[in-house]
């Protein structure tokens, strides 16, 4: 059932637009990998056979590009919390949320988004604007403007193993297509965050995050 729910899921709820196949076993998994390259692999820890950690460590061997997303519903040691961090691009819980996993899908069927990492830890003009090929540059369909407020904001996905909410954040920038902001928390590329009513409950999507001793800054784009 969690096979077939999670396919219709990938295909109908995530648009996903590649192609999808399943193995009910570790086994089948690694032999999948072996003859053939997956994009993307997500892979439940509890598996008939054997142990998920093994099969992610036969992935990262044969076919390195493939990135592993770990689901699972158990209670997690430290040892293995460890692991899954070092090895998987992301962690889903069960049950699983179908906007975390189509939040994910979005952001690795494309790489296009209002928010991109310039490899600076400043904001400066040129982030709101488009360079093409002959370095002429146009502003951007969904222009940034300046925001000095506080927004408070939730985790969908676990932050150092803990579900947090209702976390403030200032925001710097924001526009029609993302949001500019510094909290506290660590955030990664990947995470999901849910905002509260004063962004009109709003989901947003890291798209990139520098952290220092103030805090982290991130790029979230609206999804």
């Amino acid at each position: 059932s969690i096979l077939s729910g999670m396919s219709r899921a990938l295909q109908k709820y995530c648009n996903y637009p590649g192609e999808i196949s399943t193995a009910d076993s570790g086994r089948k998994a690694m032999d999948a990998i072996s003859s053939g390259f997956y994009d993307i692999c997500f892979l439940d820890l509890n598996l008939p056979d054997m142990n998920g950690l093994n099969v992610m460590e036969k992935i990262h061997s044969v076919s390195p590009k493939t990135k592993v997303v770990i689901m699972t519903a158990e209670y997690l040691e430290d040892d293995i919390k460890e692991k899954i961090t070092n090895g998987a691009v992301l962690f889903i819980p069960k049950p699983i949320e179908l906007d975390s996993l189509k939040a994910f899908i979005d952001k690795e069927a494309s790489s296009d988004g209002d928010y991109e990492y310039s490899g600076d830890h400043g904001y400066t003009a040129e982030d709101d604007c488009v360079k093409h090929a002959d370095g002429n540059s146009d502003r951007r369909a969904c222009e940034r403007r300046r925001e000095a407020k506080k927004v408070s904001y939730s985790l969908s996905v676990f932050y150092n193993w803990e579900l947090k909410s209702d976390i403030e954040a200032d925001i710097i920038d924001i526009s029609a297509g993302g949001i500019g902001l510094v909290t506290p928390y660590r955030l990664y590329p990947g995470t999901m965050l849910r905002f509260d009513g004063s962004l009109g409950d709003r989901t947003g999507m890291v798209k990139w995050s520098v952290a220092d001793e103030k805090g982290c800054r991130a790029g979230i784009k609206f999804i």
